[in-house]
């Protein structure tokens, strides 16, 4: 395990200019067990604790997934659209190419959250916090950076008329061509 990058992004989340809620934490899976890392602790070696159990909704959805890495965090915005109950649609290109068309607003059962990361990679759970999904740190972080961009980017437009999701057919393709080129080389490039 990879413990100064998993520490670095954790630094990093930390810095970012809103709150990620008082539950946000790392999940890493690894050699079929599975780690966490609470944001609200300090990064080092002794706090990245063992999972036990399959009582925990992320953990379960974490293991289902094809992800090693998940950050569960809040933002304002996606926090809004929690609430609100409505899928967050990608408004923003670099959305649609590295999670998918929309982030999916769903329950707190693993098998609710397993079924809204079907097809993207982040989903918005209905106590406001996002689980963005990464085959490695570097992803799940940019996963977390650009769902919290987007939600920002969907809500304010609202006040100005709305935002207009991408095309669905552009999206796809972007969405594909990331995960089979430049995926791949983010990760042999690391």
């Amino acid at each position: 395990m990879d413990y100064d990058t998993i520490f670095k992004y954790a630094k990093e989340l930390k810095e970012l200019p809103y709150s990620l809620g008082d539950k946000a934490r790392i999940l890493v899976q690894e050699d079929k067990e599975t780690y966490q890392l609470l944001l609200a602790d300090e990064p080092v070696q002794a706090n990245l604790t063992q999972i036990s159990g399959s009582a925990d909704y992320a953990k379960s959805a974490l293991v289902a997934s094809d992800y090693n890495y998940m950050i569960i965090a809040q933002s304002p915005y996606i926090a809004i659209s929690a609430q609100e109950g409505k899928d967050l649609p990608a408004v923003l290109d670099d959305m649609g190419m590295i999670i998918g068309l929309k982030a999916p607003v769903t329950g707190l059962s693993a098998p609710a959250i397993t079924k809204g990361l079907r097809r993207t990679r982040a989903c918005i759970c209905s106590d406001g916090y996002a689980l963005c999904c990464g085959t490695d740190m570097y992803e799940a972080f940019t996963c977390h950076t650009i769902l919290a961009k987007d939600a920002e980017i969907y809500h304010k437009a609202k006040v100005l008329g709305g935002a207009k999701p991408i095309h669905f057919i552009a999206g796809l393709l972007e969405n594909r061509v990331y995960k089979m080129k430049y995926s791949k080389l983010e990760r042999s490039d690391k």
